[in-house]
């Protein structure tokens, strides 16, 4: 997806060490349960949460805090992450007429 992400690299600098296998990909594990790498998810299940109940709302507390809104602001991709929009027309697809796909098009 982004090539030498922080799991990936991780894994590697373990696996460089002579470790085994095992002990690269739980450290590899270990950091992509970080909030800024894999951990994002749980942030995401916590935002469309309070979304569903009042997406206005779920996004100006949010940058009240000073929190970022998922899909929004990723460094790689200042123009928008052509993966949310990939994931949005899914989510149109195969779920149309569900209380995810109001929340996905409200926020």
């Amino acid at each position: 997806d982004h090539e030498l992400n922080i799991s990936a690299f991780t894994a590697r600098c373990v696996a460089s060490t002579g470790a085994t296998p095992y002990g690269a990909v739980l450290a590899a594990l270990a950091a992509l349960q970080g909030p800024k790498h894999g951990g994002s998810t749980y942030q995401v299940a916590a935002f469309m949460r309070d979304a569903q109940i009042d997406a206005r709302a779920a996004v100006s507390e949010r940058l009240r805090r000073g929190e970022f809104i998922p899909g929004f602001g990723h460094t790689l991709y200042p123009q928008g992450d052509p993966r949310g929009r990939a994931l949005l027309d899914m989510i149109a697809q195969q779920l149309p007429s569900t209380a995810v796909s109001a929340t996905a098009r409200a926020v």
